[in-house]
């Protein structure tokens, strides 16, 4: 199903408390890293689903929950 077809709800990382990340292309991006693959050309390349935000090509990505970029 599409974001905006399921409710806001999300996960503050600090302390696991539920907090509301409404469908928005505007603020940070939230997204589901689903798949992670080695290619030997391209390196590591992951496959991702965005639910809110905006994502481009040059976007550096931070894993909040393991405090490293992605």
């Amino acid at each position: 199903p599409a974001p905006n077809f399921r409710p806001a709800v999300g996960t503050n990382p600090k302390d696991e408390s539920e907090i509301e990340r409404p469908v928005t292309s505007d603020g940070p991006p939230s997204l589901f890293i689903y798949k992670t693959l080695a290619d030997p050309f391209a390196g590591k390349l992951s496959l991702f689903r965005v639910f809110s935000g905006t994502v481009k090509g040059d976007t550096n990505l931070v894993n909040v929950r393991r405090e490293n970029q992605a």
